[in-house]
């Protein structure tokens, strides 16, 4: 009898495994190796404490939204990893990336290979391939949204399954700044003049857009806000009364491709008249180039006062850097 249940025993595992190796079972979705990664941020990457990674909290902690597709797979709508998120942490170069309790991911068993995309702040996303970016009340409020395309500037992120470990051995995620900055300054070089007020307006319509981290571009946000009035004034002297003096404590962060819909005014006193507006994309260089608002770059705007009249105006755009310089007469 014990050799009749053996042989039946037997038989129940080969037959077990002739299952197991038809190729027309469906591969599992995940395998047992863990996918590892990191992070690095276009222009900080010498800084590896987490509280100077874009976004982190005061407490220091920041958070990254991972997706990721098979290669092979034609687009994006069919995701392997779908705003898995992971904590960022220090590390000796660049930042580590660890899933947070709860998100952990996995490399497909059967080897494929995987393209990465991430972004931050997590709250922009809306579980999908879409962020909605709206602009604050505040200066400094509005979010500053990151996302990696690349792990080198150039090539897309990915990696795979190899042996009991991931080819390559950490998974890098290049992230980069998708919005514009816009710094104003005032150089005011008249005795008789006093500029103690200056704003900047953003029409509703650019005030809150999508930006596709799949495609990269940036559609409508739907029905519009309100204008947005980022405000400053200076009762004792004025702005730029000893040079060129820059009105915001930090820089302004708007949509890119908004330059036409930004206005810079400024007044003598707050409560008063217009003394002068100019919009960003009427500004141009010494070779007729109209100012833009180019995703991770910084525009400056610097416009100059001369014996109470608009003596001209001035604008850059920098890759968080100083680039090139514009000027234009009114």
């Amino acid at each position: 009898m014990n050799k009749v249940k053996l042989f039946g025993l037997l038989a129940s595992v080969s037959i077990c495994a002739a299952c197991n190796n038809d190729k027309s079972m469906p591969e599992p979705s995940f395998g047992s190796v863990p996918i590892k990664m990191s992070a690095s941020v276009r222009s900080v990457l010498a800084r590896a404490e987490v509280s100077n990674f874009p976004n982190a909290s005061d407490a220091g902690t920041a958070q990254v939204s991972v997706l990721a597709r098979k290669t092979s797979a034609a687009d994006w709508t069919d995701l392997y990893i779908d705003n898995a998120i992971a904590n960022v942490g220090s590390s000796s170069s660049s930042y580590s990336l660890a899933w947070a309790e709860g998100h952990e991911q996995f490399w497909p068993s059967n080897g494929d290979e995987l393209t990465f995309v991430a972004y931050s702040p997590v709250s922009v996303g809306n579980g999908e391939t879409t962020l909605n970016v709206a602009l604050a009340d505040e200066v400094n409020e509005t979010v500053d949204v990151i996302v990696a395309h690349t792990k080198d500037g150039t090539n897309p992120i990915t990696g795979m399954k190899s042996g009991s470990g991931q080819s390559p051995s950490s998974i890098n995620f290049l992230f980069e700044h998708v919005m514009s900055q816009l710094v104003v300054k005032v150089n005011n070089m008249a005795s008789d003049m006093t500029i103690g007020y200056v704003e900047v307006v953003v029409g509703k319509a650019s005030c809150s857009k999508i930006y596709d981290i799949a495609t990269r571009e940036w559609s409508d946000g739907g029905a519009p806000a309100a204008d947005k009035m980022y405000t400053n004034s200076k009762l004792m002297g004025g702005f730029g009364s000893d040079g060129p003096q820059e009105v915001f404590d930090s820089p302004i962060l708007l949509l890119p491709g908004t330059e036409s819909d930004v206005t810079v005014k400024l007044y003598k006193a707050r409560g008063g008249s217009v003394f002068a507006s100019k919009k960003i994309d009427e500004f141009k260089d010494s070779e007729g180039v109209f100012a833009k608002l180019v995703a991770g770059k910084r525009t400056t705007v610097t416009i100059s006062i001369s014996d109470g009249s608009l003596a001209g105006m001035t604008a850059g755009v920098q890759d968080w850097e100083e680039l090139g310089e514009y000027e234009t007469e009114i």
